[in-house]
């Protein structure tokens, strides 16, 4: 049975294009915020979609581990530790 072009089309494909006109937009500072977020919530392509919502993850991850080593970083022994190691 031969199926009609128009059926055959992956709702979820992302062509080339898209992926370096998406990083070329991410290298700019405050868009690519934005636009992640947009990106991540706005349209029918679950792949996309899902893509930026997994970098929005990575930003979370990121942003706690340095949170959590600038609080630790504070602390007098931990301090004194890294200056042992020969960092400070």
């Amino acid at each position: 049975m031969k199926t009609n072009d128009k059926e055959a089309v992956d709702d979820n494909y992302v062509s080339i294009g898209f992926w370096l006109f998406s990083f070329l937009i991410m290298a700019f500072p405050f868009v690519n915020i934005l636009m992640t977020i947009y990106w991540a919530f706005s349209g029918n392509n679950q792949s996309r979609k899902n893509f930026f919502r997994a970098v929005m993850l990575l930003w979370v991850i990121f942003i706690t581990f340095l949170t959590v080593m600038i609080i630790l970083g504070n602390k007098e022994t931990i301090q004194n530790f890294i200056k042992g190691l020969g960092f400070g």
